[in-house]
C-alpha cells in the first residue's frame, strides 16, 4: 500500500472529469483506457459503465464486451468465441476469433487490459455506439483515436492527453417504450442488443403495443410528458412519470439480484 496526500490522489483524471461534469443531461461514461478514474469521477458526482470491480455479473460482462469492441466484433458477447455458456462461465462450439480485441476472460476490471497496459490494450477495439447508447453511455474517453460514426470530439485538442467522444446514439437512462420484442434465446437477445435494440426473454412483458389512444404499432419509444427523479442512489430510484399513453419504463442499469420494483 501506498499513502497519498488525497489532492494527489485525486489528480489523475481531475481535468476530464471537470470537462464531462459540465455537460448537460444524465449519463455514464466509458473509457477503454482507464482515462477516467474513478476517484476523478466520484469527485464530480460522474456515473460510470467500466471500471474495477472483482464482482462482475456475466450479463452485464456479455453487453459490455459488445458495446465496447472487446468481444472481438462478433456481437456475442463472449470474448470473440461463439458457442453455448454453460453454468461456469466455459463456451462451447469455439471458432476462430474475429478481428479486434479478444477479452481473454475473467478480469478485475471491465474492459480488461490484455498485456497491461490500459493506454495501448484496447487501441484495436471498435466500440458499437448504438449499443452504448442502450447503456446510456453518453461519453467516450480514450487515450487513442477512435474513428467510429456515432462518436464526436466535443473538445479540439485532448485532455490530460485524452480525447473526449459524445456518443451521438445515446439514450436517456429513464425511458419509456411501448413493447419489448421477444427473443427466442440468449444468443437471440445479444444480437438484437449489438444492433442497438431492446429484446426480452420475459414472458411476462408484453411483445406487442399496450392498448390505449393512438398506440403506434413498431414499438417506437413512447413520449412522455415527463419523467422526474424524485431520487437517485445506488440502492434506491424513484421516478414520477405522467405519459399520454401506457407504456413500459425501462430503466438502464446493473440489474443486480435484490432489485424490486413497485408502483
Amino acid at each position: 500500500l501506498e499513502a497519498r496526500p488525497e489532492a494527489l490522489a485525486l489528480e489523475p483524471g481531475r481535468a476530464v472529469a471537470r470537462v464531462l461534469a459540465g455537460q448537460p443531461g444524465g449519463f455514464r461514461i466509458y473509457s477503454p483506457s482507464y482515462s477516467l478514474p474513478a476517484l476523478a469521477a466520484v469527485e464530480r458526482g460522474l456515473a460510470q459503465a467500466d471500471g474495477v470491480n472483482p464482482l462482475q455479473l456475466a450479463d452485464y460482462v456479455a453487453v459490455m464486451r459488445i458495446a465496447t469492441g472487446t468481444d472481438g466484433g462478433r456481437g456475442t458477447g463472449d470474448g470473440g468465441q461463439s458457442g453455448t455458456t454453460n453454468d461456469s462461465g466455459g463456451t462451447s462450439g469455439r471458432q476462430p476469433p474475429a478481428a479486434g480485441v479478444l477479452n481473454p476472460g475473467y478480469s478485475v476490471t471491465l474492459p480488461p487490459f490484455p498485456g497491461g497496459d490500459p493506454a495501448t490494450a484496447n487501441r484495436d477495439a471498435r466500440p458499437n455506439p448504438a449499443a452504448l447508447g442502450l447503456l446510456n453511455i453518453g461519453y467516450v474517453v480514450s487515450a487513442f483515436p477512435l474513428a467510429v460514426p456515432g462518436l464526436q470530439p466535443i473538445e479540439p485538442q485532448p485532455v490530460a492527453g485524452a480525447t473526449l467522444y459524445r456518443n451521438t446514439l445515446a439514450q436517456a437512462r429513464y425511458r419509456l417504450l411501448y413493447r419489448l420484442p421477444r427473443a427466442t434465446d440468449r444468443a437471440e437477445l445479444l444480437a438484437t442488443f449489438a444492433r442497438g435494440e431492446l429484446a426480452t426473454l420475459n414472458d411476462a412483458v408484453p411483445n406487442r403495443p399496450l392498448p390505449g389512444p393512438d398506440s403506434p404499432s413498431d414499438g417506437a419509444p413512447a413520449a412522455p410528458r415527463a419523467i422526474a427523479v424524485l431520487e437517485e442512489s445506488p440502492d434506491r430510484i424513484r421516478l414520477q412519470v405522467q405519459a399520454e399513453r401506457a407504456g413500459m419504463l425501462v430503466v438502464s442499469g446493473i440489474g443486480y439480484p435484490g432489485w424490486r420494483a413497485r408502483v
